[in-house]
C-alpha cells in the first residue's frame, strides 16, 4: 500500500486538474470580438493559445481561477503580482497570452450556447 499511495495521488491530483481544465472557458467569437478592442491583432488562435499557457504555466501551483473572478482590469495587476510576490517567472509572449485571455474570458462569460470550443 505505501508504494500504491503516492501513484494513487498523482493519479487524483491529475484527475482534478484535468477536470478543472475541461470546464475552462474556450474562447470564441464574443471574447474575440471584445478582445479585439483592446488589442486589434488579437486572434482565436491567440486567445486560445493564452487558454493553453493559462493551464501548462499556471495549474501546477494553484487551482485554476474561473477568468469571471475576476473584472478584465484587475488580472494584469494580478499577473505582476505573482511575478513581484511569488517569484512567477513568465516569458513575455505567455503572459501576454494569458493576460489576453484572462481579461476577455472575464470581460464576455460564456453564455449556454456559446461554448467557443469543445
Amino acid at each position: 500500500m505505501r508504494r500504491l499511495l503516492p501513484s494513487l495521488l498523482a493519479i487524483g491530483v491529475a484527475g482534478l486538474l484535468a477536470s478543472g481544465c475541461a470546464s475552462l472557458i474556450h474562447p470564441g467569437p464574443a471574447q474575440l470580438a471584445w478582445a479585439a478592442t483592446r488589442w486589434p491583432d488579437a486572434t482565436l488562435d491567440g486567445l486560445e493559445a493564452g487558454r493553453e499557457a493559462y493551464v501548462r504555466e499556471c495549474a501546477g501551483c494553484h487551482f485554476l481561477a474561473r477568468p469571471t473572478r475576476l473584472p478584465p482590469e484587475d488580472w494584469d495587476p494580478l499577473l505582476d503580482q505573482m511575478r513581484d510576490e511569488e517569484g512567477v517567472e513568465l516569458s513575455p509572449e505567455d503572459r501576454e497570452a494569458i493576460l489576453r485571455f484572462l481579461a476577455s474570458a472575464s470581460a464576455v462569460p460564456e453564455v449556454e450556447g456559446d461554448a467557443g470550443g469543445d
